[in-house]
């Protein structure tokens, strides 16, 4: 289910990044609308009764289409940081499925814990080589620019 979040959040960076290029490829057209409408507003009697109005929404617009693009760029900056994330987690979570198998089999091979001293030793060495922090997998948790080791 966690490979399949990250596959979606992948899938919605690759549209959101369609959506990006396509406004910056109608950026030259509205800047030529925006021009083609200044000249216009210029020409406008200040004294028309609704000259005032139609300015600011002309204005309003433009603004809005500039906040638009500055806030797709501030998502998309964040959308590369949480695929960035996903990608080393759903690398540390591949790593530890593949150790895995071989903890449980480690596990259920051991025996029960001997009375006799020297059976206890032996098994207690053969515990510490198996748990050797070495060989365990660990993925990097990322939050608030610390890192964790897991």
């Amino acid at each position: 289910m966690l490979l399949l979040l990250i596959d979606k959040l992948i899938a919605l960076f690759s549209g959101f990044q369609a959506l990006l290029s396509v406004l910056k490829e109608q950026e030259p057209e509205i800047n030529e609308v925006n021009d083609n409408l200044s000249l216009l507003m210029q020409q406008v009697d200040e004294k028309t009764p609704h000259a005032t109005q139609v300015k600011e929404e002309v204005s309003q617009a433009d603004q809005k289409q500039k906040d638009l693009i500055e806030k797709l760029n501030a998502r998309k900056a964040n959308l590369e940081e949480d695929v960035k994330h996903a990608r080393v987690f759903q690398g540390s979570l591949a790593d530890l499925e593949a150790w895995l198998p071989e903890a449980e089999e480690r596990v259920s091979a051991q025996q029960p814990i001997s009375t006799d001293p020297e059976t206890v030793r032996k098994q207690l060495e053969e515990a510490q080589v198996g748990s050797n922090i070495n060989d365990l997998p660990f993925f990097v948790l990322q939050h608030g620019g610390e890192e964790t080791r897991v």
